[in-house]
């Protein structure tokens, strides 16, 4: 058991250092750097780099980049131009140069950032005005299933804050009309453009409800607050219509719903098939609005 204990202590040490500088620059004469890429802009990509017990930090000018493996899995935040080819297919990218003839620019792809030229007649439209990130959304309009909705229902986002979201659901829970308020916290970064983002929310309001067959009198619901961590997915980047949001809750019964819950049992003669579930799911999707 001790040394189970030491093995793990030791994984949890060493594991930040391992994930780290597992980025790769690969150049155009052919190298490959092994680094942790820290800062980009559109002419330099800054990184650092370990040799023997020292860690020294550098850049490296564009133009001697071919491409670039990223492993947080972000687009560089100098990503600024949409792309729009004459098939209808939208790309956020950073355009490098221009010529007469075509156009290069720097592209995520497969978790690599890399160059890639666009010849002009392919090209459509070239906008810095449209290009918006899904994941920067102000506003939207959720339908689904789950303590967020209200039960089965609606929840109107609003982002006063690029991290920081309010919400108000309302719907039908079980018996009854019910409704939650509360408040989301989206785990993205300045400048990332990612299919999925991870969030922690915390409501108050509708959390569980009673319905007793052949005994309506007595259905009800209880309010409380309720924290919930899940995650926004997006199919493609530049898909305008909206996104899918799952949760997983965590409601905080309250001492009476748990006493009602046994005087059901005791006075009424009623059985429930199973104890109070304190762990919930949602799930919905979300109509951008803004």
């Amino acid at each position: 058991m001790k040394s189970l204990f030491i093995t793990l202590l030791l994984l949890i040490t060493i594991s930040p250092t391992l994930l780290k500088g597992q980025d790769y620059i690969y150049k155009t004469n052919g190298d490959k750097i092994r680094c942790l890429i820290f800062d980009q802009d559109s002419l330099n990509v800054y990184y650092t780099i370990t040799k023997g017990d020292d860690k020294i930090d550098t850049y490296l000018s564009r133009t001697e980049i071919l491409s670039i493996s990223l492993g947080n899995k972000k687009i560089p935040e100098f990503v600024d131009t949409l792309i729009s080819l004459k098939n209808n297919t939208k790309i956020p990218c950073h355009i490098e140069k221009e010529d007469a003839v075509g156009v290069y620019a720097w592209i995520s792809k497969n978790n690599q950032v890399v160059k890639k030229y666009f010849d002009k007649a392919d090209v459509k439209i070239k906008s810095s005005a449209d290009f918006k990130p899904q994941n920067s959304d102000i506003a939207s309009l959720g339908l689904g299933l789950g303590r967020i909705y209200g039960g089965y229902g609606l929840n109107l986002l609003y982002y006063p804050q690029k991290n920081i979201g309010l919400f108000a659901g309302a719907g039908y829970a079980i018996i009854k009309p019910g409704y939650n308020l509360g408040m989301k916290l989206r785990l993205i970064s300045k400048g990332a453009i990612s299919r999925t983002d991870p969030f922690i929310e915390a409501m108050y309001g509708y959390n569980i409800g009673f319905k007793i067959k052949n005994l309506s009198s007595k259905d009800k619901l209880f309010y409380g607050f309720t924290l919930g961590i899940g995650f926004d997915y997006r199919r493609n980047y530049n898909n305008s219509l909206g996104y899918w949001s799952f949760a997983v809750n965590f409601p905080f019964i309250s001492k009476e719903a748990y006493h009602y819950k046994e005087n059901l049992e005791d006075n009424y003669d009623v059985s429930f098939d199973r104890g109070i579930s304190l762990v919930g799911f949602s799930i919905g999707y979300r109509l951008l609005i803004k």
